[in-house]
């Protein structure tokens, strides 16, 4: 699949619970398109890499974009493969995503989490890193604003969001 579990316009309250996911063609999660109060609970993106064989790019195991409100994920893993981790942004389009949280999530990938926001019609605000691991980069761009990061172990961290907390 494109993408593989997807939560997009008019998805509102919803939760995938224990979801596994694996062999997908772009992303193997989203969130999009102003969905709101969504839920990922114990979901796994894994095995999952570019290869001749397996045509396609893997470009997120998460991605998170386009208006999103209220969007949580915990204990969720990422591993063995090629994609992002947990991506949160926009694809310059105006919009604002809001209240995202990532709660002991794991992403055992190059880049275990991007946070990213373009300007102040396309913005990123409101996030929280909380007891998450990802021994990767994390990376949170300059649009992003009001992100906290609360416990967790990260191997290297590239930040440069307007309001940082660290804890």
């Amino acid at each position: 699949a494109w993408v593989s579990l997807a939560f997009d316009r008019e998805s509102v309250d919803c939760e995938a619970r224990d979801c596994s996911v694996s062999q997908w063609h772009n992303d193997a999660y989203d969130a999009a398109s102003s969905a709101r109060n969504i839920h990922f609970l114990r979901c796994r993106a894994h095995n999952a890499h570019n290869t001749p064989e397996f045509t396609g790019f893997r470009d997120g195991s998460w991605e998170i974009e386009e208006g999103i409100q209220n969007i949580t994920l915990t204990e969720c893993v990422v591993e063995d493969t090629s994609a992002t981790g947990f991506k949160l942004r926009s694809h310059n389009s105006v919009s604002v995503n809001r209240g995202v949280r990532f709660v002991r999530c794991k992403s055992l990938v190059y880049y275990g989490f991007m946070i990213e926001a373009l300007d102040h019609d396309t913005r990123t605000e409101d996030v929280l890193l909380k007891d998450c691991y990802a021994p990767g980069i994390v990376m949170v761009t300059g649009g992003a604003d009001d992100v906290r990061i609360e416990g967790g172990v990260f191997g290297m961290l590239s930040l440069a969001p307007r309001r940082l907390q660290v804890k």
